[in-house]
C-alpha cells in the first residue's frame, strides 16, 4: 500500500485517539499498552480466552499476558481456569472494569459527524489522476471506520444533522462510469445510513499551469486526459443523478445551477506560493 494513500485510513483512527486519549489517561488506563481496547472488547463480548482477545485486539499473545497481569493487578479484570481447556484462561470484566468500559464506549461517539470524500472506484483512474492507485481499497476501509463511529444519521427539529456521515463525489468531466460505480457502491453498503452529496462545480484551473510558466505540463494533461481541460456539462450531471434516483438513493444533496463559474472561484494568483 502506498505510504501517502495508507495514511488516508489511520489519519481518522488517530484523529479519534488523539480526541479520547486524555479521558482514557483520565481513568488510569495506559494507552500504549492497549488496555481501553481490552475493555471494549470484554464488555463487547462478555468471557474471552486469552488467545481470542490478543486477536481481536491484535496483539501478541505474550504482550496481552502482561498487559492483563497489570489490569488483573489493578482490579479491571480477573482471569478464572478455562474449562475447556487447562492450558488457557478465560478473561472477564470485574464491576470495576466494566464501569470504566462503559465510559470508553460512550467517548466512541465523541466525533459526531464526517464529511468526506470518495472520489473513485476505478484503482486505474485513481492511479494515472491521483497517483493512488489503490484509493478504492483505502477509502472504503476508512468509511466503514467513519459510519461504525457515528452511527446512523440524526437530526433535530431544526433539519439540522446532529449524527452522521457525509460523504461527497465530485463529478470529473468524462467520467461518468467511475461516478456510477462510486454511487453503486455507496448505496448497496450503506443504504440510507449515509448521505450522499454529488457535486458539479469541477473547475479546470488552466491558469495556474500557465502562471508557473511550465507549459509542457499544461500540453501533456491536454494530450492525457483532454476532458479535464473542460468543465462538466449539465448533460453529463444530469444522468449521474438520474442514475442514482435510479438506485434509489434518498438521502442525497444534488446541486443546482452553474456553480463552476467565476463568482465561486477564489482568487488562485499564487500569491505567497
Amino acid at each position: 500500500m502506498d505510504k501517502k494513500t495508507k495514511n488516508v485510513f489511520f489519519d481518522i483512527e488517530m484523529l479519534r485517539r488523539r480526541l479520547i486519549r486524555p479521558y482514557f489517561i483520565e481513568l488510569g488506563l495506559t494507552v500504549g499498552q492497549g488496555q481501553p481496547r481490552i475493555l471494549k472488547e470484554l464488555r463487547e463480548h462478555g468471557i474471552m480466552n486469552q488467545k481470542e482477545l490478543a486477536d481481536a485486539c491484535l496483539m501478541d499473545v505474550t504482550t496481552m499476558s502482561r498487559t492483563l497481569d497489570r489490569m488483573e493487578k489493578d482490579g479491571l479484570l480477573k482471569r478464572e481456569n478455562n474449562p475447556v481447556s487447562r492450558r488457557s484462561w478465560n478473561v472477564l470484566l470485574t464491576d470495576c472494569g466494566y464501569e470504566k468500559a462503559d465510559v470508553i464506549a460512550a467517548l466512541e461517539g465523541l466525533v459526531d459527524i464526517f464529511l468526506t470524500d470518495f472520489k473513485y472506484m476505478d484503482g486505474e483512474l485513481a492511479g494515472r489522476l491521483s497517483h493512488a492507485g489503490d484509493y478504492p481499497e483505502v477509502a472504503k476501509r476508512a468509511l466503514e471506520q467513519m459510519v461504525k463511529i457515528t452511527g446512523e444519521p440524526l437530526f433535530n427539529e431544526e433539519g439540522m444533522m446532529q449524527k452522521g456521515v457525509i460523504v461527497r463525489h465530485l463529478l470529473l468531466p468524462g467520467h461518468k462510469k467511475n461516478a456510477k460505480a462510486v454511487l453503486e457502491y455507496l448505496w448497496k453498503t450503506y443504504g440510507d445510513k449515509i448521505y450522499i452529496s454529488l457535486m458539479n462545480q469541477y473547475t479546470p484551473m488552466v491558469q495556474l499551469i500557465s502562471h508557473s510558466g511550465n507549459q509542457k505540463e499544461l500540453e501533456e494533461t491536454a494530450r492525457q486526459e483532454p476532458q479535464l481541460m473542460r468543465k462538466v456539462t449539465t448533460r453529463e450531471y444530469e444522468q449521474v443523478v438520474d442514475y442514482a434516483l435510479q438506485l434509489g438513493i434518498a438521502n442525497a444533496f444534488i446541486q443546482e445551477g452553474d456553480v463552476a463559474k467565476e463568482s465561486f472561484i477564489p482568487d488562485f494568483d499564487t500569491t505567497g506560493v
